[in-house]
């Protein structure tokens, strides 16, 4: 469980993965006292924090290579437009909470910088 909200939330490339799922299910079963719910989160937590710092620095890397105007669907237009909605709205208003891919790009995005 770890290593897929790690993996859903750390790398670009995998938010098909199925993390949300995962963590209604294991919440099931440590209603049902099979899993331990305070060990279940502290570890999903972490899992999703590490992840998120992890893709956060991959946008901080990569970020400004990829908006160099290579890539047709990365253009510096839609960089600008996410950095100045969380300049105008804050984070949060994130989009992402209810757009999986949103919540997965944001974080590079922010990274970039405009």
């Amino acid at each position: 469980m770890f290593l897929i909200i790690f993996l859903e939330t750390g790398l670009v490339v995998t938010p098909f993965l199925p993390g949300d799922s995962l963590i209604f299910a294991a919440g099931t079963f440590a209603g049902l006292g099979s899993l331990n719910v305070v060990l279940l989160f502290f570890l999903l937590s972490a899992a999703a924090i590490i992840g998120d710092t992890v893709n956060y620095w991959i946008g901080h890397y990569i970020g400004p290579r990829a908006f160099s105007g290579e890539i047709r669907f990365l253009k510096k237009e839609y960089l600008e437009r996410t950095h100045e909605f969380y300049e105008r709205h804050g984070a949060r208003h994130h989009p992402g909470t209810l757009h999986p891919i949103i919540r997965t790009f944001a974080p590079s995005w922010l990274a970039s910088g405009p």
